[in-house]
């Protein structure tokens, strides 16, 4: 009885040991599982954080990510589910992971090993903007290049029990936007107008993602310099204002600290800040700037001095009247183009009329009675795009300007290169505003050029078929 009894109870305890075996290994496989997305892929999207009370969300600054936009990613897995993890400089779940925004705004790991798997254990996920494929040390991420336009931008997020999150990203630098406004003949801008501003945090910036203050992921520089800006409007068109941009690190501004400059044909002017400020992370920062440069109207000029002869100059004086006190001067700057652009409805209107030989600026009078005059007339239209006054010369003013050239060709040119300006051209021609009427099937289709170096007046140029040299002329 007592071995029966025992062989029974034996048969129990195996099939209570079996039903506990399989419980375990159940309950150990739900555990392995989780809430079951342990082994799956993790999907991101991402969202750029808006901050009202700064002006984050400008023209200016990058407000959403873009398709072929790349992040990278670090992962670091938590020993507690409540306490943070952070990455070190190795040992991480996901080292440099690269990401790619999509065109629905979701991003995507860009190759096979930068997919992320999801584990039973809650994760820690950093991110940054822009990638940079040389960052595997996630307390020193550097060498980022940084766009006016986009910036650096971070995002902390936790993974647990679930598969799609969504990165909140902030921009770590602050918008430097500057208007400047020239005021005086001293200070007539152009398209060679560069700007740089003055940041005591230096130029250049990098990222700690290890540091338990998402505020303190900036790494800068100790060391202060000029930081250069990108020119905000097109070089094509001639504004009276223009605006530049960079980002910097977030940093003091006390009153009296240089602040800005500015240069233009290599002469540079500066600015200080009026007030104390701070320049703080994601913020937008306006200054406008007025360069006051104003010129004595008697100032006595000679033929081959720079104008004017303080400030920003802006050509170089061929003729002189009135005791010097006026006359004028031709542009540092030059280009190549047709003198009218190709295709005439009739021979009638391949004639403009613009006969004066000793005055341009009556010629352009005439060009600008066209509706549509800056497309037609290229030539006419870059020296207008010069600022008020500027035009192209007629035959006898262009005569002049060679007149001086070819009196120390090398001089010359050595003046302009010393301002940034472009040398003269030879081997080739000059447009002149003045029309030449020939002979045979085309008469009305031609206008006077000048050859460079020989000086020989050219009466066969066609206007809308030859590519010649333009420079603009101005009176004073």
């Amino acid at each position: 009885m007592k071995l029966k009894l025992v062989l029974k109870n034996g048969n129990a305890v195996k099939k209570m040991f079996s039903l506990l075996l399989i419980g375990f290994l159940f309950a150990a496989c739900q555990s392995e599982k989780g809430d079951g997305l342990s082994g799956t892929e993790l999907k991101i999207s991402a969202a750029i954080s808006s901050d009202e009370t700064t002006g984050t969300q400008t023209r200016a600054v990058k407000k959403v990510f873009e398709q072929g936009d790349e992040i990278g990613i670090f992962a670091v897995k938590r020993i507690s589910a409540n306490v943070k993890a952070y990455p070190t400089s190795a040992g991480n779940y996901v080292t440099n992971a690269k990401w790619i925004c999509q065109a629905d705004g979701t991003f995507a790991p860009a190759s096979e090993s930068d997919k992320i798997i999801i584990t039973n254990v809650p994760m820690d996920v950093y991110a940054y903007y822009p990638y940079n494929i040389d960052a595997n040390d996630p307390t020193n991420i550097s060498q980022l290049k940084v766009d006016p336009s986009q910036g650096i931008l971070t995002a902390r997020e936790v993974i647990a029990k679930i598969q799609n999150i969504t990165l909140p990203f902030k921009h770590k630098l602050a918008l430097i936007e500057v208007s400047v406004t020239g005021k005086g003949e001293g200070a007539i801008l152009n398209h060679c107008l560069s700007a740089s501003f003055y940041s005591n945090k230096g130029q250049y910036a990098a990222l700690d993602l290890s540091k338990t203050d998402a505020g303190d992921e900036l790494l800068t520089s100790s060391k202060a310099g000029l930081v250069p800006m990108q020119r905000v409007e097109s070089i094509a068109k001639n504004p009276t204002t223009y605006t530049f941009q960079t980002m910097v690190a977030p940093q003091k501004i006390t009153k009296g600290d240089r602040l800005l400059q500015f240069e233009q044909n290599t002469v540079s002017y500066s600015k200080v800040a009026d007030v104390d400020c701070t320049v703080g992370e994601s913020s937008v920062n306006g200054f406008a700037v007025t360069i006051d440069q104003e010129v004595e109207a008697n100032h006595v000029y000679a033929v081959g001095d720079y104008y004017p002869y303080k400030g920003f100059p802006v050509g170089i004086v061929f003729e002189v009247n009135n005791g010097g006190k006026n006359g004028k001067i031709f542009s540092v700057e030059q280009t190549g183009g047709f003198w009218r652009s190709r295709g005439y409805d009739s021979k009638a209107e391949a004639y403009e009329g613009t006969s004066d030989a000793s005055d341009g600026a009556n010629n352009f009078e005439i060009i600008k009675k066209h509706s549509n005059w800056a497309m037609l007339y290229p030539a006419f239209a870059w020296c207008a795009s010069k600022g008020d006054g500027w035009y192209l010369p007629a035959k006898d003013e262009l005569r002049g300007v060679f007149n001086l050239y070819i009196s120390d060709c090398q001089g010359l040119d050595a003046k302009l290169k010393t301002i940034g300006g472009d040398e003269f051209k030879t081997g080739t021609s000059y447009w002149t505003s003045t029309e030449h009427i020939g002979i045979g099937d085309f008469p009305y289709y031609y206008a006077y050029t000048i050859h460079f170096p020989s000086g020989i007046l050219n009466t066969a140029s066609l206007k809308c078929n030859d590519d010649y040299v333009i420079r603009a002329v101005r009176k004073f």
